[in-house]
């Protein structure tokens, strides 16, 4: 089973980066993205798109894999983000989002526990260098469901 949510979680990550890649708008851009999860407490990686949905407004999808805490993570968040104006290249951001979260659990005993959650956020971030070639961000992820990780701190970068 662990072998198949492992494989299920490299094929979406994949897929994320060939459908981010395939996207010809100019607006529209990808990357990255890296942090932790706190209970559980875990390592994530992924990626994300960018689409712009109006003036400061956008649609951030992505996509997690997450390991430590003894389980094993897979989580797929729709994001949405407005982006504060200002006159630098660091833009402040405010944002919500919904995610949906597969955790497969190392449990003592015969066979391991694999559930699904869904559940939504509330997000805030910065993003540095916004309008420079490589515009990076951090953000902070606290999810509002008892079963999602409390918090969620992320670090990404645009190609």
């Amino acid at each position: 089973m662990k072998s198949i949510v492992r494989g299920t979680a490299l094929l979406l990550v994949a897929a994320a980066f060939a459908v981010s890649a395939g996207s010809a708008q100019a607006e529209t851009t990808w990357g990255p993205r890296a942090g932790m999860s706190f209970n559980p407490d875990q390592i994530a990686l992924g990626a994300h798109v960018q689409l712009p949905l109006a003036t400061n407004f956008y649609i951030v999808p992505n996509a997690d894999v997450a390991f430590g805490d003894d389980a094993f993570t897979i989580s797929l968040n729709g994001d949405v983000a407005y982006r504060f104006q200002s006159e630098s290249s660091v833009r402040p951001y405010l944002g919500a989002g919904f995610s949906y979260f597969n955790f497969d659990v190392d449990t003592e005993g015969p066979g391991d526990s694999s559930f699904s959650e869904a559940g939504v956020s509330v997000l805030g971030g910065v993003w540095l260098n916004a309008s420079g070639s490589t515009p990076f961000f951090i953000e902070g992820k606290l999810f509002l469901s008892d079963q999602l990780p409390d918090f969620k701190v992320m670090a990404g970068v645009n190609l």
